[in-house]
């Protein structure tokens, strides 16, 4: 099972990836918000407190992506990246 607390490091690996990009944490009474800020542009993404399949963790990364490109930031590759 996926905790919260690997979520937000998941969160918190993948935007090293994104200049300029800038992401928070907010909680409400049953779920997790990640918030997600660009060049002045924001967006709130709700992510489970816990998951729901094994695919739950690598859904959410991805949906950040989207939102960060849907926001014309462009993602860095690393030496170290697979």
């Amino acid at each position: 099972m996926t905790t919260v607390r690997e979520y937000r490091e998941a969160f918190k690996r993948e935007i090293l990836h994104w200049p300029r990009a800038k992401i928070a944490f907010a909680k409400t009474a049953k779920h997790q918000k990640l918030i997600i800020r660009y060049r002045g542009k924001q967006a709130k993404r709700t992510f489970a407190s816990t998951d729901g399949d094994h695919r739950a963790l690598k859904n959410a990364v991805s949906d950040m992506r989207r939102t960060l490109r849907r926001f014309g930031a462009v993602r860095m590759k690393n030496a170290n990246d697979n």
